[in-house]
């Protein structure tokens, strides 16, 4: 191939990139393998996936609103501090993706934590109501 056509295939390339790059981001997707429920001390991932070629990826815990800059969350065993809500986003280029759909992880199992711990993590539990006798 000539050193004109390499050029030319070169910046049509380019040019096909720059046009995709224009307009906003698609939104990625979140996911909790193998669910959402998880019962205590039990694996689970979350994965934030985007396009292809993105740059940079971020998950974040909503409650706390600490971050990781990495695509997944590997949990060995799971525990009441990992419950809440998660979402993600990704850079690609200068441009951030909006956020992802929001994610709830829930732990089953024993709830030796109370209805404290589930007004905390933003969980609605059950009822009580007192009558005076």
């Amino acid at each position: 191939m000539s050193a004109s056509m390499a050029a030319f295939c070169l910046g049509l390339c380019l040019g096909q990139v720059i046009q995709a790059q224009k307009g906003p981001l698609p939104k990625p997707s979140l996911q909790a393998r193998p669910s959402s429920l998880v019962p205590l001390g039990k694996p689970v991932t979350i994965s934030c996936q985007g396009p292809p070629g993105a740059d940079l990826y971020r998950l974040e815990e909503l409650i706390s609103r600490k971050y990781l800059d990495q695509a997944e969350l590997s949990i060995s065993a799971m525990e009441q501090r990992f419950v809440g809500r998660y979402r993600c986003s990704y850079q690609s280029g200068t441009s951030w993706s909006p956020p992802s759909n929001q994610l709830e992880l829930v732990a089953t199992g024993n709830w030796a934590w109370g209805v404290a711990g589930l007004v905390a993590a933003g969980l609605r539990g059950p009822q009580f109501w007192a009558q005076r006798g």
